[in-house]
């Protein structure tokens, strides 16, 4: 969905002796998740990928096409993403279908990645958000030079004003994208994330808030369409997988 505005952005700022080739037509994306995912796309490839370590990747045949393998996804659970040509997306999904996996849209997603915790563009994430209020500090290297470094380092020395942090939420009412969060009335945050939890089976969010009423145990409320329902302040992470 961001792919134009990537690609602008990276022409933007590129040297004039590096080359930009955009595959994002040519390719395609399916991500197979959950606890038998590895075991399930291992029998389909013929090879054993139950030792590919998570966040690493490799390249496998598949009806003698290439496919490459990462041990990532976005959901929380166990899995690989596979990437092919977009001419074999198709039959490669017919076959893990008729292998017993189970078809999933994005509303199944976004329930297991806030489940997790996960920042989603959009979201939690955009052009205004810095990566230490995100809590994505750790992928942001202390020593490089990069474009936006001398900012960053500002904001890890005097320290985020607000930050992303879970919400239990009282009650089965969604708290939406959007709705305020307060304390004695007063705004101190926004909801950007939420969901009915069937895992939990309670309602849950994510949220950014002032970083002084970011500590675990907070409690707040949030503002749905004018009734303020009680929260708590609680780990991201609300379920673990893996």
């Amino acid at each position: 969905a961001n792919a134009e505005k990537d690609r602008a952005w990276i022409l933007q700022h590129l040297p004039a002796s590096v080359h930009l080739e955009d595959a994002t037509g040519q390719t395609a994306m399916i991500a197979v998740q959950g606890p038998r995912a590895v075991e399930l796309v291992s029998q389909l490839v013929g090879r054993d990928l139950t030792a590919l370590p998570r966040f690493h990747a490799t390249t496998c045949l598949w009806q003698g096409q290439s496919l490459f393998v990462a041990r990532t996804g976005y959901t929380g659970e166990d899995g690989v993403e596979l990437i092919m040509e977009a001419a074999v997306a198709e039959p490669l999904w017919n076959a893990l279908h008729a292998a017993e996996a189970t078809p999933c849209g994005l509303g199944a997603r976004d329930v297991l990645r806030i489940e997790a915790g996960y920042p989603l563009y959009g979201h939690e994430l955009s052009e205004e958000v810095n990566p230490i209020e995100a809590g994505l500090g750790w992928v942001v290297s202390k020593t490089k030079e990069f474009l936006g470094a001398e900012a960053i380092r500002q904001v890890r020395e005097q320290g985020p004003t607000r930050k992303l942090v879970g919400l239990e939420v009282e009650g089965r009412m969604v708290a939406r994208q959007g709705y305020s969060v307060q304390v004695n009335g007063q705004p101190v945050g926004e909801i950007t994330s939420g969901t009915f939890s069937p895992t939990l089976e309670r309602s849950i969010a994510l949220a950014y808030v002032r970083s002084v009423y970011a500590k675990t145990g907070e409690q707040v409320q949030v503002d749905m369409r004018g009734r303020l329902v009680p929260a708590r302040v609680a780990s991201k992470r609300f379920v673990t997988h893996v």
